[in-house]
């Protein structure tokens, strides 16, 4: 296909601002195309799209070149000339851009020109008739509309001088469910008449159904772009996988996590999601890294390549033999967690979570197969490797010595490992205080022994994230506690997992629960993976008969 817009090298600075809004951004766009662009609010989206429209000059500080149709746009003029002609904008803020004095109508006679009235008002009947608008609002005023009726009118604005080009900010803000569907249709019917669509949005849905490719914008840089349909079920950015994950139209059944906040300090020229990402390194902080592809569909900015494998399982065999017996507990096991995901293993009792647990945390030797920790085969019985690795058992008492005191408890692992610096007893003060407990003397000198089992289970998590692992095992910490606790427990681990971004295993029988919070899910029956998938494909499109038995045995209670 042609090429019909190129943007090249492209830097934008408002006025009064040191930082770039738009910063070296590249972009090719096809005759024909619809080209999502995702992002949090600022990331530089609506600054995008005004600049192909040529209206940043007088704005700030502008570098770069932009091509229409192989024709470089660097004069004023050159932008007039195209304006309203050959690309139209449908603009965010309905009623910041009406004009309130004059009718809907007469905002498209505008932009016909020199028609004379006959000819205008019948070419906005006509438009009109495209976007679903009766006639009769010709002569309305925008107040007199709804939100729904003057997005339509915008629409057909843009549509009024036939344009080759249009860019659509934020479509559907403000719109309840019918009028976004109503938009949604008449986008779809401009795209299939190989109108150029380049779209921005906050509504995951509207990316899906009006774009087949999409760029994902942070703090005016591209980081991610790829197919649409592909790119939804699968990010290579952390950022990407952050926004996807706030999503409730992809997130049908996990509890909404939104990303955390932009801390104060960033260094200029480091990467934008340095502060909030779960694998950043030393080289992100300083040197913003660059879009390379992965692979012929997308490309990612990542200087580690995108989110890495944290845990990769490779056909993990444990048998369990007696003179008599011979127990095959796993067979052929292979599975990965991504940095920052949550990976569920659902199975009944006796299906092998437990043993897949022991074997990777390295309590347990395996029979066959590779446990590969960050890219390194994990040693069975070296307390050393365990370091980035903790797991919290099921029964949370036979986990510490209930003769100790609180503070012994917490301070025991760094025993073990005989780690050189010096206790973190800040930092255990802030976990004991995020696990609901207090952090006074008092409490601290308190024996283990007179906690409740669900106070032991948080206290075995507060020992566990200590250590600050890069990978949590949590095997079936809820079992034991009543529906109250099983809630408030996993509602604070999964604000720490969201607030520090450790990847967790998470083995349970527990379906319910699981897919509040499940990323990614794996099934284990007699010791083999049956299925795999997220949780729209488990509980919804099963194709394991086991996996179908499972998810018919949740009850829900309406």
């Amino acid at each position: 296909m042609k090429t019909i817009l190129e943007l090249e090298n492209i830097y934008f600075t408002y006025k009064g601002n040191d930082k770039y809004t738009l910063n070296n951004i590249n972009l090719d766009v096809k005759e024909g195309e619809t080209l999502g662009i995702i992002g949090e609010s600022g990331s530089g989206k609506t600054t995008l799209l005004l600049s192909i429209l040529g209206l940043l000059s007088s704005e700030g500080s502008y570098l770069g070149n932009i091509y229409f149709n192989n024709q470089l746009l660097d004069k004023e003029h050159k932008f007039k000339v195209l304006r309203w002609k050959e690309i139209s904008m449908v603009f965010q803020n309905q009623l910041d851009v009406f004009n309130p004095k004059i009718t809907v109508g007469e905002h498209i006679y505008e932009v016909l020109g020199n028609l004379k009235k006959k000819e205008k008002f019948d070419k906005v009947k006509e438009l009109f008739k495209m976007v679903g608008l009766d006639e009769k609002f010709i002569e309305s005023y925008p107040s007199e509309l709804s939100g729904g009726m003057r997005q339509k009118v915008l629409i057909a604005t843009a549509l009024s001088c036939n344009p080759k080009l249009i860019l659509i900010d934020e479509p559907t803000t403000s719109l309840e469910e019918i009028s976004k569907i109503e938009i949604i249709k008449i986008l779809k019917n401009l795209a299939k008449n190989n109108i150029t669509l380049i779209v921005t949005s906050h509504d995951l849905e509207i990316i899906k159904e009006l774009t087949k490719k999409v760029i994902v914008m942070d703090s005016g840089n591209i980081i991610e772009t790829g197919i649409t349909k592909n790119f939804l079920s699968f990010q290579n950015h952390p950022y990407s996988r952050a926004l996807v994950q706030a999503s409730p139209f992809i997130n049908i059944f996990k509890d909404l996590w939104g990303i955390n906040e932009i801390e104060t300090f960033r260094d200029i020229n480091g990467c934008p999601f340095y502060s909030r990402c779960p694998q950043r390194i030393s080289k992100c902080l300083y040197e913003n890294p660059k879009l390379n592809k992965i692979n012929e569909e997308c490309q990612v900015a990542c200087h580690l390549g995108g989110i890495i494998n944290i845990l990769e399982v490779n056909k993990l065999s444990k048998v369990y033999t007696s003179k008599k017996f011979k127990i095959e507990a796993l067979s052929e096991v292979s599975l990965k967690v991504r940095m920052g995901e949550i990976v569920s293993i659902i199975g009944e009792s006796g299906s092998g979570k437990s043993t897949l647990a022991e074997i990777i945390s390295g309590i347990k030797e395996k029979t066959s197969g590779e446990v590969k920790f960050l890219g390194k085969e994990i040693e069975t019985n070296i307390l050393a490797s365990l370091n980035s690795i903790q797991i919290i058992f099921q029964d949370s008492s036979s986990a510490m010595n209930l003769e100790l005191s609180i503070e012994n408890i917490l301070k025991e692992p760094f025993l073990l490992l005989k780690k050189k610096v010096p206790f973190p007893t800040e930092k255990m003060k802030e976990y004991l205080n995020n696990l609901g407990f207090p952090s006074s003397k008092e409490f601290l000198e308190k024996r283990a022994k007179n906690l409740s089992g669900g106070e032991m289970q948080r206290l075995n998590i507060v020992r566990a994230l200590l250590l600050e692992p890069k990978l949590l095992i949590a095997d079936e910490i809820t079992s034991m506690l009543d529906p109250s606790r099983k809630a408030n427990l996993l509602r604070i681990l999964k604000g720490l997992q969201n607030k520090y971004g450790f990847s967790m295993l998470f083995i349970t029988h527990d379906l319910i629960l699981a897919q509040k919070i499940t990323d990614y899910f794996y099934v284990l029956k007699e010791g083999k993976i049956v299925e795999e998938g997220d949780g729209l494909k488990i509980f919804n499109r099963a194709s394991h008969p086991y996996t179908k038995k499972l998810v018919s045995s949740i009850i829900y209670n309406f």
